[in-house]
């Protein structure tokens, strides 16, 4: 199936980042963006069914592929233009403050998904404290509720194969299980899809990282 960049179809604006950081840091990227290549039918959801989404990267290094479809380059997990990386919702169900998986640079070492994991333990200690109200709890809840209600709806559609999301317990726990160790958040544990699509990955606390079914 033909691959096409998405921004010569559609005006996504900010919701399709850049990768490398546009063509004045890496000519891997055109003035549209390069790495923003999609499979045809890919492109139709993404300027439909998937208008919920803030995409990052969708193709891996401008979609060179080898013969059997495989992406070469860098992001050699993006295979043949069908699977893509997305935000998470934030706190508000929206993509505008950094619980949308914005990693940070601790001690040299970058931390997926790093404001997360600060509200976790943020809303860990207002409970064992004792404290009242319990703003990052309420907001921890929030959080969770609408990445609930994100992963629901790509795991309905039956184009998307697989959903991976962040496996460390810290974000695994909260969003999946309902609970901060053995602190229940009184949400319930999720209830995941009879085909079981949403799967913990390494290094996938900033973002999820969405298959197609090729």
């Amino acid at each position: 199936m033909p691959l096409f960049e998405v921004r010569n179809y559609y005006d996504f604006g900010d919701s399709l980042e850049l990768r490398y950081g546009g063509p004045a840091n890496d000519p891997r990227e055109d003035k549209k963006g390069g790495d923003g290549w999609a499979r045809g039918d890919m492109l139709i959801w993404l300027g439909g069914g998937g208008d919920f989404l803030k995409y990052n990267d969708i193709s891996g290094a401008n979609a060179w592929q080898d013969a059997a479809g495989k992406s070469l380059g860098a992001h050699s997990a993006h295979k043949g233009g069908y699977e893509i990386d997305a935000r998470y919702y934030d706190e508000n169900g929206e993509f505008k403050t950094v619980m949308c998986g914005q990693s940070a640079y601790i001690n040299d070492v970058l931390v997926g998904g790093y404001y997360i994991k600060q509200m976790v333990e943020a809303a860990e200690a207002e409970v064992e404290q004792g404290k009242d109200p319990k703003p990052n709890w309420d907001k921890l809840k929030k959080w969770v509720d609408y990445n609930r209600l994100l992963l629901a709806q790509l795991a309905s559609d039956d184009l998307i194969q697989l959903i991976f999301i962040g496996k460390e317990d810290w974000f695994w726990e909260p969003l999946m299980l309902g609970k901060i160790k053995e602190l229940d958040l009184g949400v319930g544990a999720y209830v995941q899809d009879p085909k079981k699509k949403v799967i913990g990955y390494p290094d996938h606390e900033s973002h999820m990282h969405i298959r197609f079914n090729p």
